[in-house]
């Protein structure tokens, strides 16, 4: 009994009742497993906007957030980085993880703006997702993110130009792991099939998250989500 007691306490800890009010305050949480294996970083002043960061294969979401913070902090930003079941990549079993909790946070602090974010897998799953869930997102931004293998063959293109959302793409020329030529293909496909997507080739950058292009991403996702 008193198990069972303790395991609904910490239920009510996680997932609180749905409001209007932000339960979290200002500051980085890392939650285990056991508590829903994500990372949160909540900013001083909540201006409505979120990013859902995805980790790369082999990288866990409380290191990967960290790519995020400074941006975060200055532009005021929920960052929202969840793991991977499996630590080697994203699966079809992480979708309805993902969703439950971007779901969650985006009615806990009334986001009215979201992007999604990916590198490597999490890229490749972040196109996945963003597309096929585009009523979740409303823009969608990847590191070494491609249309090759895994995921691809899931992805269900839309028809209405109304829901396909904007996309950023950010691939280095010297990548050791996923050739330029795949990013470079995936960019033009991607806009071949009415996805308004913006590709950024980053000279001498080779397989990482390339820091320095965070800001351009969110400038360029403030100008595409301006109408909303």
């Amino acid at each position: 009994m008193k198990r069972i007691l303790l395991f609904l306490i910490s239920c009510l800890l996680l997932f609180p009742q749905l409001s209007n009010a932000e339960f979290l305050s200002p500051g980085l949480y890392h939650f285990t497993e056991g508590q829903g294996d994500y990372s949160i970083f909540v900013p001083t002043i909540n201006e409505h906007k979120m990013i859902v960061a995805l980790h790369g294969s082999g990288e866990r979401a409380q290191y990967y957030i960290e790519n995020w913070l400074p941006e975060a902090a200055s532009e005021n930003y929920i960052v929202l980085a969840v793991n991977s079941l499996d630590k080697n990549g994203w699966t079809a079993e992480d979708v309805d993880r993902v969703l439950e909790k971007v779901r969650f946070f985006k009615k806990s602090y009334a986001v009215d703006r979201a992007l999604l974010e990916g590198a490597s897998s999490g890229g490749q799953f972040a196109l996945y997702l963003g597309i096929n869930h585009y009523a979740d997102f409303d823009a969608i931004a990847t590191f070494m993110g491609i249309l090759f293998g895994g995921f691809t063959q899931y992805v269900e293109y839309q028809d209405e130009a109304v829901k396909r959302r904007p996309i950023y793409m950010v691939h280095g020329d010297k990548d050791p792991m996923i050739p330029v030529i795949y990013a470079q293909l995936t960019a033009k496909f991607l806009n071949a099939q009415g996805y308004p997507t913006t590709y950024a080739e980053i000279k001498g950058m080779d397989h990482r998250h390339y820091r320095p292009e965070n800001k351009n991403i969110l400038k360029w996702f403030d100008k595409a989500t301006a109408k909303k």
